[in-house]
This record gives C-alpha cells, sequence and structure tokens, in this order.
C-alpha cells in the first residue's frame, strides 16, 4: 500500500525541493508485496545538470569547504542525531523498499547505518589530523621538513544500488560531505525513497543549500554524472560492466573514481580445518538479504575429503532459513528485489545444471508466499571453476 509520505514530486536541488525537469514518475514497488509503496521523479538531464551547477557553486562559492573540519563535524553529527530520531519510521522504509529482514536492518540497512553516520561526525569535530607537520631536520642543503594536508576533492556524483541503499547512500556522502565536498546522489530507480529522507535531515540540520543534491532517474541521469565537466569525482557501487563504462565515461575529463564492483567472493577451507566447524558453516551468510550482497562469499573451495561435511551442513542449516515476509521477526530470507531479477537467478540456476553441476537443493520459486519476488535457498557442488555459476 502507498504511503502518501512516500510520494515525491519534487528534487532536492540547491537546498529546495523542485519540479525541475521530469518526463514522470519512477514507481517504487514492495519486493514482498509487489504492491505500489510510493514514487519519485523520473527526471532528465537538464536537472541533473542542475544539480550538479548547484553543487559546483555550493564548493565554490560557499562557506562549506572552507570550513573547519570541527564546524562540519557538528553539522554532521547534526544530521546523524536527526536519522536517529527517526530510526523507527526508516527501518519501515527501507524494509519495504528492499524486502530486508528486521535483524538485517537492525545489523547494516539502518540502525547500523546512523551509527557509522554518528561516528563519522563525531570523528570528523574530534579525532581526524587534517594537517601534519614533520619537525625539520637538517639536509645537505637546508633545513628541511613536510606537511600533509587534506583538501576535499570537489564536486563527488555518487550512484548507488539497490541492495543496502541507505547505508551506500550514507557512506558515500557523509565522508564526502566530511572532507568538504559537496554531492550530488542518485540512488537506483528501483530503490530510491530513503535518499530522500537523507535529504531531509540534511535540510533540517540546516546545512548549506548546494552541498547535498538528491536527482532520480535512468541510465541518462548516470551518464550526465560521469561525463559531466563540473564534477571531480565519482563513487559508484553496482555490477563491473556499468564499472568498465563509468571508468570510460569519466576517463576525458580526468575524474577520480572510487568503484565498489561485482565479484564471486570465495570461502577456502584448508585441510586442517575440523570436520565439525565444515559442518557448521551452513549457508546462512550466502543467504544474508537474499544472495543480494557485494561482499558475500557465495561460492567456496574445500578439499573433496570434506564435502560430505558440507553438504550435510548445508541441508541442516536450511531447518532455521525461513523465507517469507521479512516483518516478521523469525524470517532470514527475505523477497529479491524486482521479478526481473528472479528471472536472472533462474537463468543461472538453469546455467548451472546445463553445465554440469549438481544441484543439492532449492533451485526453485517456493510453493509460498503466493506474492513476493521470492526464491528458495540453493546449493550446487561439483561445479568447474569455469562454470558461470562459479564466475559470476
Amino acid at each position: 500500500m502507498a504511503n502518501a509520505s512516500w510520494q515525491h514530486e519534487r528534487l532536492f536541488i540547491d537546498g529546495t525541493w523542485t519540479a525541475g525537469n521530469a518526463s514522470g514518475a519512477i514507481e517504487v514497488i514492495d519486493p514482498t508485496t509487489e504492491e505500489i509503496i510510493g514514487s519519485v521523479p523520473d527526471a532528465d538531464v537538464k536537472a541533473a545538470d542542475a544539480a550538479i551547477k548547484a553543487a559546483r557553486k555550493a564548493f565554490d562559492e560557499g562557506p562549506w569547504p572552507r570550513m573547519s573540519p570541527r564546524e562540519r563535524g557538528a553539522a554532521l553529527s547534526r544530521v546523524a542525531a536527526i536519522l536517529d530520531e527517526r530510526h523507527d519510521a526508516l527501518k519501515e522504509l527501507v524494509m519495504a523498499e528492499t524486502g530486508s529482514t528486521g535483524f538485517l536492518c537492525d545489523f547494516v540497512q539502518v540502525r547500523g547505518t546512523i551509527d557509522i553516520a554518528t561516528w563519522v561526525g563525531e570523528s570528523v569535530e574530534h579525532v581526524v589530523r587534517w594537517t601534519e607537520v614533520s619537525a625539520p631536520v637538517g639536509g645537505p642543503n637546508a633545513m628541511a621538513g613536510h606537511a600533509v594536508v587534506r583538501e576535499p576533492a570537489g564536486v563527488v556524483a555518487a550512484i548507488t544500488p539497490f541492495n543496502f541503499p541507505f547505508f551506500l547512500n550514507v557512506v558515500k556522502v557523509i565522508p564526502a560531505l566530511a572532507a568538504g565536498c559537496t554531492v550530488v546522489l542518485k540512488p537506483h530507480p528501483w530503490t530510491p525513497l530513503d535518499a530522500f529522507e537523507l535529504a531531509r535531515a540534511v535540510q533540517d540540520a540546516e546545512l548549506p543549500p548546494g552541498v547535498l543534491n538528491v536527482i532520480t532517474g535512468g541510465a541518462d541521469i548516470g551518464e550526465e554524472l560521469t561525463t559531466h565537466p563540473m564534477v571531480d569525482m565519482v563513487t559508484f557501487t553496482g555490477s563491473t560492466p556499468t564499472g568498465r563504462r563509468i571508468m570510460a565515461a569519466a576517463a576525458p575529463t580526468l575524474k577520480r573514481l572510487q568503484l565498489e564492483l561485482g565479484g564471486k567472493s570465495a570461502s577456502i577451507v584448508l585441510d586442517d580445518v575440523p570436520e565439525d566447524h565444515v559442518k557448521s558453516m551452513g549457508v546462512m551468510m550466502n543467504m544474508v538479504h537474499a544472495g543480494q550482497g557485494c561482499a558475500l562469499q557465495t561460492r567456496t573451495l574445500l578439499p573433496e575429503a570434506m564435502l560430505d561435511a558440507f553438504v550435510e551442513g548445508a541441508r541442516d542449516s536450511l531447518s532455521y532459513l525461513k523465507v517469507g515476509d521479512p516483518r516478521e521477526a523469525d524470517t532470514m530470507i527475505g523477497p529479491l528485489i524486482r521479478e526481473q531479477q528472479r528471472v536472472r537467478v533462474e537463468g543461472y540456476v538453469q546455467s548451472g545444471i546445463d553445465e554440469g553441476a549438481e544441484l543439492v537443493f532449492g533451485g526453485r520459486r517456493p510453493e509460498s508466499p503466493a506474492k513476493g519476488f521470492f526464491y528458495e535457498p540453493t546449493l550446487f557442488i561439483n561445479a568447474r571453476n569455469d562454470m558461470r555459476i562459479a564466475q559470476e
């Protein structure tokens, strides 16, 4: 069911909520219920250009990069305190927007994220040494020394994915602001709602106009952010193919890049590991957020003699891996974000079968819940390293 506070008709540019340029609206779907829960503007490149120019002006002319680190830290601590006050509403939003389970919201998606924002504000205000000067020493020509001076990079374009949106919005935006940068944030079209909550907190904390701008839209917005000459740095979390395109697009203007891209992380078990430990590994850590995590160890390499013990433990772990509504306290695995992602997973499973891997369990949609983009925990063994399921 749509929430009135999750209906957004305006973008956040230059410290104000503006209609900007939008060709329509992007509807946001709850992956658990498949219902529309909110909407945001589908902005065009003119709106992105306005957001970039606002960030540029705020950096070149505004007070933010010239404020003392202590002043910026105090301002960001106000942002964190506002987010903390709104924790319960943010948790409700993130669970609806991402399908994240309650325990994951408490650990990372919301509670842990607010704690990070609080830590950054306090560290900038009290801990970080922004200038480090060495004592002078004698040399062949004269006395000499050195200094390390930390300065902001400039205008940062932050492009975030759908899996941990609030977490990644905060860990990209807050540290960049702490350094004195200004930011244009583009969330994923599937999970844009919490980015507006971050904008509201920044506005309510009375940060200067243009310091944070939030623009929503599709790939054309991302292209504008990665090619615009007024952007100094791009930070992106997402797929490797998209990361390659961003690197190529940013090259003509020599932008700084921070890319966190996809992979197939491995858990490597050596032959001196006790069998009981191998049994205890299970598959829970691979199934966090329905497997939608870039750091999940979704591939296990272990001595062949330990395979039976691992499979036995993996089967046993299914007894507590409840798949279902993430709002229920005992649910361990929520839905995938969209139907097209579930179809993509089915394609990977079929590729594993076609290439000769052995399907131990899972590999199908559960009979219940009837609604939602759910998929059973799935384990293959005897997968060669050149198979798609071992590489992607």
